[in-house]
C-alpha cells in the first residue's frame, strides 16, 4: 500500500523514510565514528518470539474458556500445569519487543 510506511514513520503521507545506511551516516556525523546500526536478525527474531508467546497466551486462555464453559464437569489434567506455565507468557514476551543495545 503506497505511502503507508511514510505515514507510520513520520505521521505524514508525504514524509521521507530513511534507510539504515542513511541513519548510520547521520549518527556518525552526530556522535562520531562507530557502528550505530541495529542488529536486524535479533530484532526480527525477538519480534517473532514475542508474537509466538502472545499467541500461546491467547490459545491457553481460549482453551481454558472452552474447558470451563462446556457441559462436561472435568477439565483435562494436563491443562492445569499448562495454565500455570501460561501465566508467564505475557511477561516472557514483553522483553522480546526490544532488541538489546550494543
Amino acid at each position: 500500500m503506497p505511502r503507508v510506511l511514510s505515514f507510520m514513520a513520520t505521521g505524514s503521507f508525504d514524509g521521507e523514510v530513511e534507510g539504515i545506511n542513511d541513519l548510520q551516516a547521520a549518527a556518525e556525523q552526530t556522535h562520531g565514528p562507530g557502528d550505530y546500526r541495529p542488529n536486524i536478525p535479533v530484532s526480527c527474531w525477538s519480534f517473532r518470539l514475542m508474537i509466538g508467546f502472545g499467541l500461546l497466551a491467547g490459545l491457553i486462555s481460549v482453551l481454558g474458556l472452552w474447558f470451563t464453559r462446556r457441559r462436561a464437569r472435568s477439565v483435562p489434567r494436563w491443562f492445569y500445569p499448562a495454565a500455570v506455565a501460561g501465566l508467564i507468557t505475557p511477561f516472557a514476551c514483553s522483553p522480546c519487543s526490544t532488541a538489546p543495545s550494543r
